[in-house]
């Protein structure tokens, strides 16, 4: 019993890093998110700015503006996928706790079942003393 549950408590530590790096993976492209958005926001500053007509720069910045919102649909696409990545992780993840307390709870048990029984064979193995 014990064995059982040292391998589910070692299956949730690996469970835990695993959703440990879910969160980084999604703390990431979110973090690259807000960077094609800062990038596309310079842009369209650079375009509002009415100083900078050349034709050719304005040019460079919408074509870097395409690609940036090429770039942040991307970063959505997989921003969704990972969300739903991370929820089926901490579906899995929360599922293994229960199963982990429940093995512990049942190894208690057994451990206490074995402790009475080793209690009760002790007394029964002893001559009554007290009685006449």
């Amino acid at each position: 019993m014990r064995n059982r549950q040292k391998s589910l408590e070692r299956l949730l530590v690996v469970k835990t890093q695993l959703h440990a790096l879910e969160e980084a993976k999604l703390a990431d492209i979110q973090r690259r998110k807000l960077a094609a958005e800062d990038v596309r926001r310079a842009m369209f500053d650079l375009l509002g700015d009415e100083g900078k007509t050349d034709s050719f720069i304005l040019g460079l910045a919408c074509r870097h503006i395409s690609r940036t919102a090429l770039s942040e649909r991307d970063l959505d696409a997989s921003e969704q996928a990972q969300k739903a990545a991370l929820l089926t992780r901490s579906a899995q993840k929360r599922s293994l706790e229960k199963i982990v307390k429940e093995a512990e709870q049942a190894a208690d048990r057994e451990s206490e079942r074995r402790t009475l029984l080793d209690i009760g064979e002790k007394l029964a193995g002893k001559p009554q003393t007290s009685l006449p």
